[in-house]
This record gives structure tokens, C-alpha cells and sequence, in this order.
């Protein structure tokens, strides 16, 4: 536990005190933070909700030719069955840790990337990531935080402009968790004026995932009745977690012309605050589905309240804001922590360096 709270005090502290570094030395403040963030979420050992699962699902891929492997892996995530079966035919058989190393790269390159856009506060949205997307999204769903490090790098290009990067990064991440797909109308949304030039990826995108829907159709009847059909499958903190994107989406909503004057990408933050508002509802009648897309609205979070800071004058009330968001999060992280269900599941923290 400690180790957790080490991190946060450390993102906080940078918070603060920020570190007077340009060009090189700034990017290499942040690639040592990456570095830190991929050792402890990608060599985690015996850490994390699905740890136990993700061992026992791809278990049948030891041992395996690619020529008996390729349709079963295929037929299931397969950007995430390749790594682990590449990782264990190939990396001396360490499945669950190469596999994980390789995801916790793509997810903290994605969230660094993301953090690193929201000037002037970066460091704010890496310590507003620390309870929920890293501390239990990057190791609790290993497969959802590539999809979701996919998502974040995209995004960045999306709003720069970028939409078939945006489009391309959405179907390589979909390849670890299907759910992404969803995420490609915001896109579409977000650039509603239709032009060859601007939607190609969005054409692409199409012909692609009409492939995709007649290649899994058989995963696609099951992740129907998984996540919608079976209503006895309820998804435990669906709602809590919702209720928690909602807030910055009201205050992305309620002053978005004040957002609008410094921010030239507030219409993309609005149609995320509206899908996190319209996920509220969606709990209730199908929270595992509810639960899956509220993750991919958490850059939400970081977006507008490392941003609001820079709309208030006063510097009193400012630094009042970032302190109050700050506690907010610290006390989340220790309620979680120590009265989380499965909160032990992340205690003792152990690592495979030190195995």
C-alpha cells in the first residue's frame, strides 16, 4: 500500500513544485515517470482483480504451434492472445509478465501522452489518474488499459486534427477489447461536417468493422449476451464509478463557453460529457455495459479538472480547487484501499524483479 501512496505523493509534489525543465529535460522527466509507471503495473506479480483469470483463460496457449493457436486467438481479443502466446513460446515462457509489460507500455504511453497535452497542469491529470485508471484500471483490465492507452494517444491526435490516426489507433486497440469500438462515433461526432479528405478514416473504419462483424460474429453473439441480454449480470461500483465521470461532465457542461475562450477542443470534451451523462441511466438496466464504456470516459476527469484550475482569477481560489481535487482523490485512493472488495487483491504489492 505504501508504494501506491508514494506515487501519488510524488505526482503531487511535481504538482507543486513543478520542475523548470524545457525541450530535452522535460521529456526525460516524463519518460522516467513512464519507466517507474510500465515496472510496477507491467511486472506486477499476483496483483490485481483479474490476475488469476488471465492465467487460467490463455492457459491452453502453452505449448501451442501458431498453426493450432492462430483461430483460437482469433476468435477471442486477439491483439492480447497473440502477445501472450508469442510471450510464452518466445520469452522463456513468461506469458502473464511480458504480456503484461507489453500492455502497461501501450497504456502509460497513452496516458503520458494524453497528460502531457493538458497544459499548463499536467502533472494534475497524472495525479487525478492515480486511484481509478491506473491503480485499478491499468491493473485490474489489463486487456481494457491497452484498449484505453490506444484511446488517450488518439484522442491527442484527434484533437490536432489527426482523425485517421485517431480512427487507425481505435481498431488496433479494439483488437485487445472489442468495447473500444464504441469510441469511434465520439470521433465521428466530434468532425460531423463530412469531407473525403477529413472522414477517410472514417470510411476505412467502416469497411473495417464491417469485416470485423462477419469474421466474430460468433464473439459478437457472446459479448451481446454477456454485457446486454443476461440481466442477472450486474457489474459491482457500475454506478459509483459513472457517478464519478458525471462530475467533471457537469462542469465541462455547465461553463463551456468559459472552456470554449481558452480551449479550441471543448466540443470534444462536451460529446464525452454528454455519453458520461447518458451512461447514468444505462447503469441501471445494463451496468456491465454501463461499467466497460464508463472507463473509456474517465480522460474525462483528467481533462477538465487539471483545465478549470486556469479559469478561475483568483490565485487563492485556484490553488483552494487543486488542493480540494487533490484530497479528493487521496481520500478515494484510501477508502478504496481499505474497504474496496476487492481491494486485496492489490495487497501485498509484489513485483517480478524481486521474485
Amino acid at each position: 500500500m505504501a508504494l501506491y501512496f508514494a506515487i501519488f505523493l510524488t505526482t503531487v509534489l511535481a504538482t507543486f513544485i513543478p520542475w523548470k525543465a524545457i525541450g530535452s529535460l522535460s521529456r526525460i522527466q516524463w519518460i522516467l515517470s513512464g519507466v517507474v509507471l510500465i515496472i510496477i503495473i507491467g511486472l506486477r506479480h499476483n496483483v490485481g482483480g483479474d490476475w488469476g483469470n488471465y492465467i487460467f483463460n490463455y492457459a491452453y496457449l502453452e505449448g501451442m504451434k501458431w498453426s493450432e493457436a492462430k483461430l483460437i486467438i482469433l476468435m477471442k481479443d486477439p491483439g492480447y492472445g497473440f502477445i501472450y502466446w508469442f510471450s510464452l513460446k518466445y520469452l522463456n515462457g513468461n506469458g502473464i509478465y511480458a504480456t503484461n509489460l507489453i500492455c502497461a507500455t501501450i497504456f502509460v504511453i497513452g496516458l503520458i501522452k494524453l497528460c502531457r497535452s493538458l497544459s499548463p497542469m499536467p502533472w494534475l491529470a497524472l495525479v487525478i489518474a492515480m486511484p481509478f485508471v491506473i491503480l485499478i484500471v491499468s491493473m485490474g483490465y489489463t486487456r481494457q488499459s491497452a484498449a484505453l492507452g490506444f484511446l488517450m494517444y488518439g484522442i491527442v491526435g484527434l484533437v490536432n486534427g489527426k482523425y485517421l490516426q485517431y480512427y487507425m489507433l481505435l481498431v488496433i486497440g479494439s483488437l485487445f477489447h472489442s468495447t473500444l469500438i464504441v469510441m469511434a462515433f465520439v470521433g465521428i461526432l466530434y468532425n460531423y461536417k463530412f469531407t473525403i479528405r477529413k472522414n477517410i478514416g472514417v470510411i476505412i473504419f467502416a469497411l473495417l468493422i464491417v469485416q470485423l462483424i462477419i469474421f466474430k460474429k460468433d464473439q459478437l453473439d457472446f459479448l451481446i449476451y454477456h454485457y446486454i441480454t443476461n440481466t442477472e449480470l450486474k457489474s459491482e461500483g457500475a454506478m459509483l464509478r459513472v457517478l464519478i465521470n458525471a462530475i467533471p461532465a457537469l462542469i465541462m457542461i455547465m461553463y463551456r463557453d468559459k472552456f470554449r475562450e481558452r480551449f479550441d477542443d471543448t466540443r470534444l470534451w462536451l460529446i464525452l460529457s454528454l455519453m458520461a451523462i447518458l451512461l447514468i441511466p444505462a447503469s441501471y438496466y445494463i451496468s456491465t455495459v454501463a461499467d466497460r464504456i464508463a472507463i473509456y470516459s474517465t480522460p474525462l476527469q483528467l481533462i477538465v479538472l487539471s483545465r478549470f484550475p486556469v479559469l478561475i482569477q483568483s490565485i487563492n481560489l485556484r490553488t483552494l480547487f487543486v488542493i480540494v481535487v487533490i484530497t479528493m482523490y487521496l481520500l478515494s485512493m484510501v477508502v478504496w484501499l481499505n474497504y474496496g472488495i476487492h481491494a486485496s487483491r492489490w495487497m501485498p504489492y509484489e513485483n517480478f524483479i524481486l521474485q
